[in-house]
């Protein structure tokens, strides 16, 4: 077992991370870093992977995908309670990418020098909300915001109907 592991979405940034991924773990290996990888197959595959990696007795965890993907795996990890064991690190390979941005992290290069150069990770903060909706609610885990309202009505009228078109 290596020390790392991916958690790849092949289909985020319109399938540019599954094109991207063998050479992405080529320049990991290169530099040092040995990793193995599961696949995200469907909506909720990144809890379920995280979950799993992390019975298996992975501690560093790499998500590949997008903003989509790295919620699912933040809130994988939450729910084993155990947080705190985990490092955390994401490569830029979805449509948007908006977490990324907040560290400066837009390309693929960057990304993966910070994460085999830097001893010290940028902090970020994960905090724990309910969401209700039609009386029923859940927890969930965010760590980069949350929409409500017209803006979360945006969002989800995208992902519906706009996002399959580009």
């Amino acid at each position: 077992m290596n020390d790392w592991i991916i958690i790849a979405n092949p289909t985020a940034g319109h399938g540019r991370c599954g094109r991207a991924l063998s050479g992405m773990m080529e320049e990991l290996r290169r530099r040092g870093i040995t990793s193995d990888v599961v696949h995200t197959r469907s909506h909720g595959d990144g809890f379920r992977c995280a979950q799993e990696v992390t019975h298996l007795g992975y501690r560093n965890i790499i998500v590949a995908g997008g903003d989509g993907t790295v919620n699912e795996v933040v809130n994988g990890l939450a729910s084993t309670n155990r947080m705190e064991e985990f490092t955390l690190a994401t490569l830029p390979l979805g449509t948007g990418n908006s977490f990324l941005r907040d560290f400066d992290m837009q390309d693929i290069d960057s990304a993966i020098a910070k994460i085999t150069e830097t001893t010290v990770a940028p902090l970020c903060d994960v905090f724990r909300c309910a969401i209700c909706l039609n009386g029923t609610c859940v927890e969930h885990w965010a760590f980069n915001n949350v929409v409500v309202g017209f803006g979360a009505n945006v969002g989800d009228l995208m992902n519906r109907r706009l996002k399959p078109l580009g």
